[in-house]
């Protein structure tokens, strides 16, 4: 082989490792994290593939659902999970992870999708919870971190009248708390501006009155994807919340002791094994009401496929309901 032809093979080679790069990138999930996981039929060869993009709080549930809907058939699904607003601009700005679905942690990113096959759908009513770490479970339940019966602050599940995370003064205290982005994250949002803002004074929570979204607090940090480093060695001045960028990476920052607890969904402490009811507290009076949207894309096949998966999850009825109920949402 001579010099000319040598140099066109790895020019070819170099290509073509390039194009199979871009297309590993070009199947990764928004926010830069590979697919989580893949559900494959059981008849083979498969004849065609989806992308499903899911709120992080839906992640293992979203497992189960597709795990149910390929059997039997020559379908494979693709997962990816993170923040709804993050997954929402992604959509909009050319979805370029080629998304034919979208299950949003709440109506408005669903519903800011320009690009939807028809009107966004409910599946399902998430709820959040405050959980402990694991060195703060060791001593202390998570109930024992709220003061109750006072005036004004949240309600929670089994606690008296509003209550207020100790934070600044009470025992025991919270001293660096995990939220999830409270701009682009819904179940950040709902902790900031619903269940936290409420606890520091003002007005019960009734839908007015909450903290301007417009600029970050003064007391949060944001941690985007760092779970592994302490809160309280990030934070400075009046800051004691660290944020991450979806409630998945707020989960294994809570797991990780990063902080002595956060606000995450009942759908992801649902192992009662792995985390015993008195480690968190619930508040169901903020429901975040779960919607999906499906996407229109070129391949009209898997717009199909897509939408016989929402066919599929049947979503009202008892089947449904159930298999909420497993995976720790509330019913319609």
């Amino acid at each position: 082989m001579n010099r000319f032809s040598r140099h066109t093979g790895n020019v070819i080679s170099a290509l073509a490792l390039l194009l199979v790069s871009s297309y590993a990138y070009a199947v990764d999930c928004p926010g830069g994290s590979n697919f989580y996981y893949s559900a494959t039929g059981s008849v083979t060869p498969t004849t065609t593939t989806i992308n499903v993009a899911v709120a992080s709080n839906f992640k293992d549930a979203a497992k189960d659902l597709a795990n149910g809907y390929v059997a039997g058939t020559s379908y494979k699904v693709n997962l990816c999970q993170g923040s709804s607003g993050t997954i929402s601009s992604s959509i909009n700005g050319g979805n370029p992870y080629n998304i034919a679905l979208f299950l949003s942690a709440d109506q408005s990113f669903a519903d800011a999708v320009t690009v939807a096959l028809g009107s966004s759908f409910p599946y399902a009513n998430g709820v959040p919870v405050f959980l402990l770490s694991p060195n703060a479970y060791g001593s202390h339940v998570a109930a024992d971190y709220f003061a109750t019966g006072q005036t004004h602050g949240a309600t929670a599940d089994g606690l008296t009248s509003y209550v207020i995370l100790n934070h600044a003064s009470g025992t025991p205290a919270a001293g660096t708390i995990a939220i999830a982005n409270h701009s682009s994250a819904p179940y950040g949002i709902a902790a900031s501006t619903q269940i936290l803002y409420p606890m520091g004074g003002g007005t019960p929570p009734n839908g007015s009155g909450y903290s301007d979204l417009s600029t970050p607090a003064t007391y949060i940090y944001n941690a985007t994807t760092n779970t592994a480093s302490a809160c309280n060695g990030l934070v400075s001045g009046s800051q004691w919340q660290c944020e991450y960028n979806n409630v998945d990476l707020t989960l294994t920052a809570i797991d990780s002791n990063s902080v002595t607890g956060g606000f995450v969904g009942w759908s992801q402490v649902c192992n009662s094994t792995t985390y015993p009811t008195n480690r968190y507290v619930k508040f169901p009076d903020y429901v975040l009401a779960q919607y999906g949207v499906l996407i229109d894309i070129a391949d009209s096949t898997q717009e199909t496929v897509a939408a016989n998966l929402v066919s599929y999850m049947d979503v009202g009825s008892g089947t449904w309901n159930t298999f909420l109920t497993n995976h720790c949402y509330v019913t319609f």
